[in-house]
């Protein structure tokens, strides 16, 4: 703790109290815990936290899942899961940004100038 004035440990001694307080199931020695190394948050913290912030919920539980793998084979799984969504979601924002560009000539256009089926 070289380095800190008492201020500072003093301030970060409040906000770990208070995240101990806001944080559901967790306590001050949990938190000293999960800053050690030695223990992860659980789930539904992870989930907590994620919502306050606005991160997105299943990049947050993937990620929790690769950081608690306790093998080469769990975390490669995650990891996969991990890709996959992620891929999935430029495949949905591509077909998104594809339809409202469909959307967006068509009513660009004169009524009747369109051909169809």
């Amino acid at each position: 703790m070289q380095g800190q004035s008492c201020n500072d440990l003093h301030g970060q001694v409040t906000q770990d109290k208070q995240a101990a307080m806001d944080i559901p199931k967790l306590s001050k020695g949990v938190l000293a815990n999960i800053k050690a190394g030695t223990r992860h948050l659980t789930a539904e913290q992870a989930l907590f936290i994620a919502g306050e912030v606005g991160l997105n919920q299943e990049e947050v539980i993937i990620n929790l899942g690769i950081e608690k793998s306790k093998s080469e084979e769990e975390k490669s799984v995650y990891e996969s899961l991990a890709k996959k969504i992620k891929a999935a979601g430029h495949s949905a924002a591509m077909l998104l940004l594809a339809a409202g560009l469909v959307l967006g000539v068509a009513q660009n256009e004169p009524e009747g100038s369109l051909c169809t089926l």
